[in-house]
């Protein structure tokens, strides 16, 4: 594989520097973002901390033809890997942004919407450098998840500046311990309020600073809980570099790559809320009764029908009834913070642990349908216990799945997916079919349909009033009300990018014809080498004693000028095709693989010839 030239990146960085400016006051030149990304190829440790964190999912992830990933599963494997590691929605990553599961995405788009097409640029410019468009490996996954983590530090890195500038402090001074903690409080304000922080002087900034303090919710905790992660950091470095801007960006950046440890806390909480106003479908909370907790608590639950929609949230498969997905509600982009203009902090996918326990049970990316009942049915969370027997409808679906995919159920497959839904409807979301689910902040709705996101009081109470199921204060339903607790059920498939299958390999069997299409260029290579060297060798030795005698060697004795010539134009054979491996492997040509063992072939060939050459010369010489 090539590696990913960094420096191709410069027509990027100008409008990218824009792009942060619309959310905040930054600084940085290109120069200075294209020397960070510049440095962060060749952090070889930071490498290798990626590599590993990253292997798993990419030896389990679907493969193409040529056994790396597609455009689409590079996009996938990083956003789940950023959500999972960090709490973080890479913007432009996620799945279902109008783009299919195997589509590729554009990276032209206007200027306003730059942050969202900052993953598919680096891609593609990692794919135009690699390969020929063949796919992308794990260096290749690895320099891409560099890159977003440097785009991520260089707008901390900005936002640690601006905090400098707030207290009116050089970048350059050393600051004292309660300096430290004194500018970390102020770079985690603007971390919470996505950098719209105007200030004028320093005693603005410490009025601003105690408005935040009274209106924020848990600000005690909050803080609390950044200290914490100061000190830790303080008293594992020691005094020495501690108040040093390169030491408090370090904190600054654990602050963004951590602050989802406490997010999880505020998600939970909403997830028990949620489901004490459950309907009698599973995972689902009626419309009315999402209203009505808003109306007579402090609950903000008021988005509108329509943003829901949008959101990809609102069940309306019974048009009378529509009902709130609680997952997909949970970590719709409404709840998200979006603290950055490279990502937001949004609640993590609880289905995100049993998929990896499913994933690490087969360590592959397809899979039996009896295997996963019999693995499935031993998973617990906090709302489902384990062992359980699941229902005869659940195991019919997953042999359902199967049978749309030649036996086998795709893990990465929209199907497995909504049966997971099924199986545990509380914490794995509901997939939607490509295009029908856009993850927009409520500005950027607001914006597209000139409209409020949220419902107004009278809206919510008429939606109340009009509900099939009479409800009382409490969001309670009065009466008997008939409700089918069936869930909805699309047979639509979507794989993730290209994916081979086949019904006669087993699960290895992709994996060892990767490895063998790895390893044919270089073998040829070798192969070809060793056999230029042999032949030019048994050319040099029968040229130097075709004269002898029989007791001089054996088998070159009386080597006639045919055989001569015959030897020295298979040495010229050879010594071409050890140049035309070279050139297939330096290039990475496509169908190497084809090429390699070919050559491969042809060097058998061309030795068993030899063999059978010397051992008839040898026959003769001695009879």
């Amino acid at each position: 594989m090539q590696s990913f030239c960094f420096s191709c990146l410069y027509v990027f960085i100008l409008p990218l520097s824009q792009a942060y400016n619309t959310n905040e006051s930054h600084n940085t030149s290109t120069d200075e973002v294209l020397v960070a990304m510049t440095h962060a190829s060749a952090n070889s440790s930071r490498f290798r901390e990626l590599r590993d964190a990253l292997s798993s999912m990419y030896d389990i992830a679907p493969k193409n033809e040529h056994g790396f990933l597609s455009h689409q599963a590079v996009r996938y494997v990083l956003h789940r890997f950023f959500q999972q590691q960090n709490g973080w929605l890479i913007k432009g990553l996620a799945l279902n942004e109008t783009q299919s599961w195997h589509s590729r995405s554009s990276a032209t788009t206007d200027a306003p919407k730059i942050k969202d097409w900052v993953p598919s640029f680096l891609q593609d410019q990692l794919e135009q450098g690699s390969m020929q468009q063949k796919g992308t490996d794990l260096a290749g996954l690895v320099q891409l998840a560099g890159a977003l983590e440097e785009l991520v530090e260089s707008e901390s890195r900005d936002r640690l500046k601006m905090a400098y500038a707030m207290h009116d402090w050089p970048v350059g001074r050393l600051l004292n311990h309660s300096e430290s903690h004194t500018l970390l409080r102020t770079f985690f304000i603007t971390f919470l309020v996505a950098g719209n922080f105007g200030w004028q002087d320093v005693s603005e900034v410490v009025r601003k600073e105690g408005i935040f303090a009274k209106r924020y919710p848990d600000y005690p905790e909050i803080m609390r809980w950044m200290e914490e992660l100061v000190e830790e950091h303080r008293l594992r470095h020691g005094e020495t570099e501690f108040g040093t801007f390169e030491s408090l960006l370090q904190i600054a950046l654990q602050i963004e790559k951590q602050y989802h440890l406490n997010n999880d806390r505020s998600c939970q909480g909403m997830k028990h809320t949620l489901m004490e106003l459950e309907s009698k479908k599973a995972g689902r909370v009626r419309l009315s009764t999402f209203y009505n907790k808003s109306i007579y608590s402090t609950f903000k639950f008021v988005e509108k029908a329509e943003y829901l929609k949008t959101l990809g949230v609102l069940d309306d498969s019974d048009p009378q009834n529509p009902q709130v997905i609680i997952p997909n509600y949970i970590m719709a982009r409404t709840n998200c913070l979006e603290a950055s203009s490279i990502f937001a902090v949004c609640c993590r996918d609880q289905c995100e642990n049993l998929l990896t326990k499913v994933e690490s049970q087969f360590q592959s990316s397809l899979a039996e349908p009896q295997k996963i009942v019999e693995l499935v049915s031993r998973l617990s969370t906090d709302t489902v216990d384990a062992p359980r027997v699941l229902g005869h409808d659940l195991i019919a679906r997953l042999e359902q799945v199967a049978a749309q995919n030649h036996g086998q159920v795709p893990l990465h497959g929209r199907l497995f997916a909504q049966w997971m839904h099924h199986a545990f409807p509380r914490e794995c979301p509901y997939p939607h079919q490509s295009g029908s689910a856009i993850p927009l902040t409520q500005e950027e709705w607001e914006s597209s349909k000139q409209s409020d996101a949220m419902a107004s009081m009278k809206e919510m109470q008429e939606t109340v009033e009009s509900a099939v199921c009479e409800i009382d204060g409490q969001g309670k339903v009065k009466g008997i009300c008939e409700e089918d607790e069936s869930l909805p059920w699309s047979d639509e498939e979507e794989l993730l990018g290209v994916q081979v299958m086949s019904h006669s390999r087993s699960a290895a069997a992709p994996h060892t014809m990767q490895r063998l299409e790895r390893i044919a260029a270089p073998l040829s290579v070798a192969t070809s080498l060793i056999a230029v060297c042999a032949l030019y060798w048994d050319y040099s030795r029968a040229k130097l004693h075709s004269g002898g005698n029989k007791q001089d060697v054996l088998y070159v004795d009386r080597v006639s000028q045919r055989d001569m010539e015959q030897k020295f134009a298979d040495f010229q054979k050879t010594l071409g095709l050890w140049v035309l491996a070279m050139v297939v492997w330096a290039l990475e040509i496509p169908d190497t693989s084809v090429v390699g063992w070919t050559i491969c072939g042809y060097m058998v060939v061309l030795a068993g010839r030899a063999l059978k050459n010397r051992m008839t010369s040898t026959y003769q010489d001695v009879y």
